[in-house]
């Protein structure tokens, strides 16, 4: 297995790039492009993303834990066949779209400032994620558990609080509303 501890990889095109079997260990990439790139099977540990094209990258058993990512680019990804263990992250400024989070416990996730759209969170485990200053456009929430998840300053977003878990989940005002769209009523 390849070993990166504490490297910072600064404007580096990792197009297509196969990660197999690689381990990262508190490792940055700034301003690199992973179009395509494919995690399977490596391991990231505490690594920063600043400033990074990740479009369609595959990650297929990679283990990502304690990953940050930060003014990002994530479009196309399906998260679903990452490993499951110990996998967390947070965003921050980040565009994310079209990404599938199918089937994921990622509790206390901070998506913080972020264009959430178009994502499918089905069956997703959000205990605790803060959604604070995120737009949701488009997103899904199916059979999801948004206990105590924070919702403040969020928008775009519209589910069916009975197909998920919301207790104690914070929302502000007017953007709550959305929460009645799917019930066909008419508020003045």
């Amino acid at each position: 297995m390849k070993e990166h501890s504490e490297i910072t990889f600064k404007n580096e095109d990792f197009k297509g790039h196969l990660f197999d079997g690689e381990f990262y260990d508190e490792c940055r990439f700034v301003n690199c492009d992973l179009t395509g790139a494919d995690f399977r099977s490596s391991a990231f540990e505490g690594c920063t993303f600043e400033s990074c094209n990740l479009t369609a990258v595959k990650v297929v058993n990679a283990k990502w834990d304690d990953m940050s990512f930060k003014d990002c680019k994530l479009s196309g990804i399906d998260f679903e066949p990452i490993s499951k263990m110990l996998l967390s992250f947070s965003f921050q400024n980040c565009q994310i779209s079209y990404c599938h989070f199918k089937s994921l416990k990622i509790p206390s996730t901070h998506f913080l400032n972020c264009e959430i759209k178009e994502c499918d969170f089905v069956e997703t485990d959000l205990s605790a994620a803060i959604f604070k200053g995120s737009n949701l456009g488009g997103s899904t929430f199916i059979n999801c558990n948004l206990s105590r998840t924070d919702f403040r300053e969020a928008y775009g977003y519209q589910f069916n609080p009975n197909n998920n878990r919301l207790k104690k989940a914070r929302f502000s005002n007017p953007e709550v509303l959305a929460l009645l769209n799917g019930f066909d009523i008419e508020i003045e």
